[in-house]
Parts: structure tokens; C-alpha cells; sequence
């Protein structure tokens, strides 16, 4: 194999593993994404649970579900800015696993044309 080859197979190995990271960090990211939504979801099940408490249930008549409500609106809050700031670190993820993606596809190509030169040239040597 000469060096030009090497060169390429290097570079092409490489930019693989920058496309497979990029992948595992948006995969990571994707992950929790689904996960702020399902507490998200979960609060908001909760609430619309305790919307149809019984205005005599005793923690209703001494306050604990109010409580519970600020406590609840205080940390969906959190959970939806949690969430947006999660979703454009997860935008700038996918922006950068596209680039990888292609830079990777871009090496594959170079690489397989190189070949397929080396091949052509190999046999009009072999030729003459």
C-alpha cells in the first residue's frame, strides 16, 4: 500500500470516528430529551389528578395541595427551561453529526476513487 493510500485510509478511519462520536452525543442528547418530556408529561397528569381532588379531602382543606401546586408549577417551570435549553444544544448536535455524517461520506468516495485509480493505472501497466 503506498503512503497516498495510507494518507486516505487515515483520514477516512478518522473522520469516522468524529461521525461516531457526533452520533453517540446526539443519541445521549435524544435520550434525554425523551426523558424531560416524560416528567414533563408526568406533572402534567398530576396536576389534572389533583384539579379533581375532592374539596373535602383533608390535605385539600389544609392547604397541602396548594402547596403541592407551587411546587409543582416551580419545577415544570424548571423542567421547560431545562427542556429549551436542551433542545438547542440538541439542534447544535444535529447540525454538527450532519456535517460529520458528510465529511465522513466525503472521505469514503475519495477513498474509493483513489482505488479505483490505482486499480486503472495498475492495469495499463500491466498492459504495456
Amino acid at each position: 500500500m503506498s503512503q497516498a493510500n495510507d494518507g486516505i485510509d487515515a483520514l477516512v478511519t478518522l473522520t469516522r470516528m468524529v461521525h461516531d462520536a457526533a452520533e453517540a452525543r446526539l443519541g445521549r442528547l435524544l435520550r434525554r430529551e425523551r426523558e424531560l418530556r416524560a416528567a414533563l408529561a408526568r406533572f402534567e397528569a398530576e396536576r389534572r389528578s389533583m384539579a379533581q381532588s375532592d374539596p373535602h379531602d383533608p390535605a385539600v382543606r389544609a392547604g397541602a395541595e396548594l402547596a403541592w401546586r407551587r411546587w409543582a408549577e416551580a419545577r415544570q417551570a424548571a423542567l421547560n427551561r431545562e427542556l429549551a435549553r436542551h433542545l438547542a444544544e440538541t439542534e447544535i448536535a444535529r447540525s454538527e453529526f450532519a456535517k460529520a455524517f458528510g465529511r465522513y461520506r466525503a472521505m469514503q468516495e475519495a477513498a474509493e476513487i483513489e482505488r479505483r485509480t490505482r486499480k486503472r493505472l495498475r492495469t495499463l501497466r500491466d498492459q504495456t
